[in-house]
C-alpha cells in the first residue's frame, strides 16, 4: 500500500461518525477526558496485482477512562461500531475495507499522565488498495 495510503485516518472517522471521540493522538485531559486514540499502523502487503494490493494494516485503539470497566466498555463500543459501520463510503476510492476484527483481548497500558485508566486493543484490517496509476 502506498506509504501516502492509510486505514488509521478511515477508522478515525468512522467511528467519529458513529459519535465516538477519536483522535490520532491522545489530546489533554483538559481538552478530552474520554478519548479513544487511533495509532500505531502497521502494513503487511498480501498479493499484489496490476491495478491494486491486498493486504492486512493492524491498528492500536486506545481508549482512556477513569476506570478499567470504562476502558473495556468503550473498546467494545468501538469493536461495535467497525462492525456496524458502512465501510464504503469511507474508501475514497483508493483504499477499501474487507473486513475487520479484533485480535487478541484488550490489555492494559500504564496510566496517563492524569492518572487515567487506558487500554488498547489491536484491530485487524483486510484492505485492497488501488495502486498509483490505474
Amino acid at each position: 500500500m502506498s506509504d501516502c495510503l492509510s486505514v488509521a485516518p478511515i477508522v478515525r472517522d468512522m467511528l467519529r461518525n458513529a459519535g465516538i471521540e477519536a483522535y490520532d493522538v491522545a489530546p489533554s485531559a483538559r481538552d478530552a477526558p474520554c478519548p479513544v486514540v487511533i495509532c500505531n499502523e502497521r502494513y503487511e502487503r498480501g498479493d499484489t496485482l496490476d491495478d491494486c494490493e491486498y493486504g492486512t494494516a493492524t491498528i492500536d485503539v486506545i481508549a482512556v477512562r477513569e476506570t478499567r470497566d470504562e476502558c473495556l466498555s468503550a473498546i467494545g463500543s468501538v469493536v461495535y461500531a467497525l462492525h456496524e459501520a458502512d465501510w464504503e463510503p469511507w474508501s475514497g476510492g483508493r483504499v477499501s475495507i474487507r473486513s475487520m476484527s479484533v485480535v487478541g483481548m484488550p490489555e492494559e497500558m500504564p496510566h496517563d499522565g492524569s492518572g487515567r485508566f487506558r487500554m488498547k486493543a489491536n484491530i485487524l484490517i483486510d484492505v485492497c488498495a488501488i495502486r498509483e496509476g490505474h
